[in-house]
């Protein structure tokens, strides 16, 4: 994500002038690493399905606005972002604690790695949305803090800040489960 790719850019002048066979390409190529950003946003896959659905609605309906085309990623991912965050505030993602002391109580009891990472993903799930998708977009998407900070509109320090708390707060969860 360091460098805009071309011919990305040339497809997105190509949509942007309503070739559908254009978009249906950028769909292509972006929608997978969309798809998994949004999951470690909003957790559950009905949600994602949905909501990659309606960030390409929105895409498709406003990219002939698109000022710069070689920014179309970040410009992509900031749609996603906006729609994640209020699907997230619409319904609650935590789990309680009867349920996170079930899915312990499977790890302890020698489960398969399968549900140690379902564990896992359970435990991050748990942090704010803000802090996901700064995790995702960084740890997942490769890109650099200030590009994360790009995407999602806020100052560099501010995701710093969201990444460092998402990191404490899953190690603290790590260390007081480990004991």
């Amino acid at each position: 994500m360091n460098s805009a790719d071309p011919a990305e850019a040339l497809l997105v002048l190509r949509a942007q002038a309503g070739d559908v066979d254009a978009f249906g390409r950028l769909y292509d190529a972006t929608a997978p690493a969309l798809r998994r950003y949004l999951g470690c946003i909003v957790g559950e896959r009905a949600d994602v399905d949905d909501l990659l659905q309606s960030v390409f609605f929105t895409v498709y309906r406003k990219v002939r606005w698109l000022k710069e085309p070689a920014s179309f990623r970040p410009w992509l991912y900031r749609i996603a972002a906006r729609q994640a965050f209020r699907t997230c505030r619409s319904r609650e993602t935590q789990l309680t604690d009867d349920q996170w002391d079930e899915v312990q109580s499977h790890a302890a009891s020698g489960a398969d790695r399968a549900v140690l990472l379902d564990c896992a993903v359970r435990r991050i799930a748990q942090l704010p949305p803000a802090s996901r998708a700064v995790l995702s977009l960084h740890y997942l998407e490769g890109m650099t803090l200030e590009e994360a900070a790009a995407v999602l509109g806020i100052p560099v320090g501010t995701a710093k800040s969201r990444l460092s708390f998402g990191i404490a707060k899953l190690r603290g969860w790590l260390g007081a489960e480990g004991r």
